[in-house]
C-alpha cells in the first residue's frame, strides 16, 4: 500500500497504481487497436503530471494513426483546471464551467459529423 497526502486529502492506494499507470495502460489497449486520433486529458493538481506525462510520450511515440479514411494526426490537449499549466500540462482552464462548456462543444461536433456521415463511414468507425 502506498499513503498520498495531497492539499486537503490523505488517499490510500496500491503501491504503483496512479492515474499515469491507468492511462498508459488505457493508451497500450486502444493501440493494440490502431490508436486514438485524439485524446484530451484534464487534471487539477500536481498529482496529475503523471498522467499528462504519460499522454505526451503518446502523442510523441504515435505521431499518425491509420484512420478509415488514411492516416490521420494525434491531436493531444492537455490541461489543468483552476490554475496555471504547471509541468507537462500545455492548457489552462480556470473553471469547471468552462470544461462543462468544451466536452459539449465537443459533443455537439461529433454529432453533426456522425448525421453528416454515410453508413458506409460508420461501418469503418
Amino acid at each position: 500500500m502506498e499513503v498520498v497526502r495531497g492539499k486537503c486529502f490523505v488517499r490510500v492506494r496500491h503501491q504503483g497504481v496512479t492515474k499515469g499507470s491507468l492511462v498508459s495502460h488505457i493508451i497500450q489497449h486502444h493501440s493494440s487497436r490502431g490508436g486514438a486520433d485524439f485524446v484530451l486529458c484534464l487534471g487539477d493538481d500536481s498529482m496529475d503530471e503523471d498522467m499528462f506525462n504519460v499522454v505526451r510520450d503518446y502523442q510523441q511515440g504515435a505521431q499518425y494513426v491509420q484512420g478509415s479514411t488514411g492516416s490521420q494526426e494525434v491531436k493531444v490537449f492537455t490541461c489543468t483546471v483552476g490554475q496555471q499549466p504547471a509541468g507537462p500540462a500545455q492548457y489552462c482552464m480556470y473553471t469547471l464551467e468552462e470544461v462543462t462548456n468544451l466536452i459539449g462543444d465537443l459533443s455537439l461536433v461529433t454529432k453533426k459529423k456522425l448525421r453528416s456521415a454515410t453508413m458506409l463511414d460508420l461501418s469503418k468507425m
